[in-house]
């Protein structure tokens, strides 16, 4: 077979397996599903304030749960694709109806989430909030990629489970929520970083939709001039820029800031193992480049001290500045109360874990102890067997597992140790295991009997 060969026959394998057109919908029906998703009137005003609430309310009490829901049954997806759609096709009529409804979608976010905020009871920023208040280029990369699997899944044929997993994934209500936190409290910097991370996430959903659209070769509504779709080219270029250059630098620092906290840690676990000095408490301090560390024990000398601030330089740390406090010399600046709750705050989390451990072993031995309980009335057998005149002293019945190593199977057996006061006689035996068969109602009872 030639190399020509071999190249048309590559070219056709990736063309099936990766083609777009396969199993493709009909244009006019992608078309006009998004253009009716773009509508924001009647229910789906009602269908945004429902969601915005229960993503809110999951937000105040930190419940994923609840988030994950909003973000199931938001219709904020419609326009934002829609944007993307009539920018691909150069339908400038749909592109102004999503435009116009976006934002008349994220002005009632903003103030629904605003008045829960307003007057709901809990104003801690939980950790659900806090997350979406610094996004990063990674969080670019999920609303690009998470847009991509949207629109490609939404102009096939069998969308599947595709559009709620992308609905989950670039999480278009909880940042515009958290954005509302932040209006409530009068935090201009939680509202900056949320309302950034949701215009990142509606950029490349949008930006998604347009690529995938030019790929398929939807056919525009308008043929514009070169001149006219290069200013437009232009324009989407510097919109995504704009929105890509801060999500870049946020990335770089965070990065670094990681760095310094690791590079300190590993510092700190292996320099500051002393025989009779103990560290007490420590903080690494990315944005003034510091490393606090408290001592408890011998007091060391000085020149032990310089060692070991030397020793940074082993750590990457040159630029670190090492600060060494022993015993009660510390001072106003060396704030050790706030260092000693954020002690007490991890012995607490360590507690609570080792109880809730504690507890998981209790349940798991209660349930053992449950299924250990024999489940037949063995009070009235007893009771019964006396009457028909075997004096019975002990008596246990179980349900027990068993491997037949022969058959290379395991079934269920159920035993009945029985102590007579005088052992009956086989055939007697006999009897009694045929009739407490009947009572039990098994057909794989085994009895085991002695005398007392």
């Amino acid at each position: 077979m030639e190399l020509q060969d071999i190249a048309r026959n590559i070219k056709r394998f990736l063309y099936v397996r990766f083609s777009l057109h396969k199993d493709k919908e009909e244009e006019t029906e992608i078309v006009e599903s998004i253009r009716g998703g773009v509508e924001f009137r009647g229910i789906n005003v009602w269908i945004l304030i429902f969601a915005i609430l229960l993503a809110s309310i999951g937000l105040n009490v930190n419940s994923t749960a609840v988030i994950i829901g909003a973000m199931l049954i938001s219709p904020l997806m419609g326009p934002i694709m829609g944007v993307g759609l009539g920018l691909s096709i150069f339908d400038f009529e749909l592109l102004k109806s999503a435009g116009k409804n976006l934002t008349v979608m994220v002005v009632v976010s903003l103030l629904t989430s605003t008045l829960y905020f307003l007057l709901s009871p809990l104003h801690e920023a939980e950790s659900e909030l806090l997350s979406r208040t610094t996004p990063t280029i990674w969080d670019v990369l999920i609303a690009l990629f998470g847009g991509l699997a949207g629109i490609v899944a939404g102009a096939s044929k069998g969308k599947g489970t595709v559009i709620p997993g992308v609905a989950i994934a670039t999480a278009l209500m909880p940042p515009l929520c958290t954005a509302g936190f932040g209006l409530a409290n009068g935090d201009f910097y939680i509202f900056i970083g949320a309302f950034y991370l949701f215009c990142i996430n509606a950029v490349f959903i949008s930006l998604s939709t347009l690529v995938v659209t030019r790929l398929l070769k939807y056919h525009p509504v308008l043929l514009p001039d070169k001149a006219r779709e290069r200013r437009l080219r232009n324009v989407i270029s510097i919109v995504v820029i704009i929105t890509v250059v801060p999500s870049i630098l946020i990335a770089y620092f965070t990065v670094q800031r990681e760095l310094f906290e690791q590079r300190a840690r590993d510092y700190l676990k292996t320099e500051f193992v002393l025989s009779r000095t103990f560290v007490l408490a420590e903080r690494a301090d990315y944005n003034g480049s510091t490393i606090d560390i408290v001592l408890a024990g011998h007091t060391l000398p000085e020149d032990s001290i310089a060692l070991l601030i030397q020793r940074r330089l082993n750590y990457k740390l040159g630029d670190a500045n090492v600060r060494i406090t022993q015993g009660n010399d510390y001072t106003d600046e060396f704030d050790i109360n706030e260092w000693k709750a954020g002690l007490a705050n991890e012995l607490l989390v360590d507690n609570n874990r080792v109880i809730s451990e504690q507890q998981a072993s209790i349940a798991m031995l209660n349930d053992e102890l449950t299924r250990l309980k024999s489940s037949y009335p063995v009070n009235e057998i007893a009771k019964e067997m006396n009457a028909l005149n075997y004096a019975v002293a002990k008596l246990a019945i179980h349900d027990n597992l068993f491997y037949d190593v022969e058959r290379n199977v395991q079934d269920t057996i159920t035993i009945a140790y029985i102590e007579f006061i005088k052992l009956p006689s086989r055939n007697d035996q006999r009897k009694i295991q045929d009739w407490l068969s009947l009572r039990v109602q098994t057909d794989s009872l085994l009895l085991v009997s002695h005398s007392k």
